[in-house]
């Protein structure tokens, strides 16, 4: 509901547990999204100190945003809370609501790749895995504070969709002429605590080793 409803505090999850737990010392960490920073047809380079009044937001951003503010209100400690921006975190589950799992779910099903935008539009990647250690680290660090979590490298479309297609063996990419929702995370904060030497390679190989368990 978060991405297709009008936010309400009474369906917010996070805010239920963060209210359980206000009155005790444990720490609190919240998943939130690089969606919050909003929609933009230029590449930007988004920092967590940041001013986040976008001209543009997703209901999904929009949501999170709003989530972020009330469990902050809630605590009202922010030594207790940590706030994960995640940028396009992606697992091997076929149809899953991230980009790489409907990717694999139309590559499978039709041989393609249908894109709502151009395949030049860069983006944000990041496996599953690492998102998970960079959390870990987080909580074993007892860091708080507001947190970008990605891969910090710029990656088009056609590049992941590419490598996608090459571990499955098959298909092509159909996109269009619409340059939209650009976004490039800086993750330097987060790399002083959990730095992973993560590369472009890295990214791409894991698509690749998706597409090819999927592979005929």
């Amino acid at each position: 509901k978060m991405y297709s409803e009008e936010y309400k505090k009474h369906l917010d999850q996070d805010l239920f547990l963060a209210d359980l737990i206000k009155n005790t010392k444990a720490k609190f960490l919240t998943i939130s999204s690089r969606q919050v920073y909003g929609i933009h047809k230029d590449l930007h380079l988004f920092k967590e100190s940041i001013e986040v009044k976008p001209k543009r937001i997703s209901n999904y951003g929009l949501n999170k945003l709003k989530s972020e503010k009330n469990i902050a209100d809630c605590l009202g400690d922010e030594s207790r809370l940590i706030i994960c921006r995640s940028s396009n975190i992606f697992d091997e589950e076929i149809g899953s609501r991230n980009f790489l799992g409907i990717a694999l779910a139309s590559l499978i099903k039709n041989e393609f790749i249908s894109l709502d935008s151009n395949r030049t539009v860069i983006k944000d990647f990041l496996p599953i895995r690492l998102h998970s250690k960079f959390i870990e680290s987080l909580i074993m660090n007892n860091a708080f504070g507001i947190f970008n979590i990605g891969s910090g490298v710029q990656i088009s479309l056609q590049d992941f969709c590419d490598s996608l297609i090459s571990g499955f063996g098959l298909g092509c990419i159909k996109d269009n002429d619409v340059i939209d929702d650009q976004f490039s995370l800086d993750v330097s904060k987060v790399n002083k605590l959990a730095n992973f030497n993560i590369t472009r390679d890295t990214v791409l190989s894991n698509v690749y080793n998706i597409g090819y368990k999927y592979r005929n």
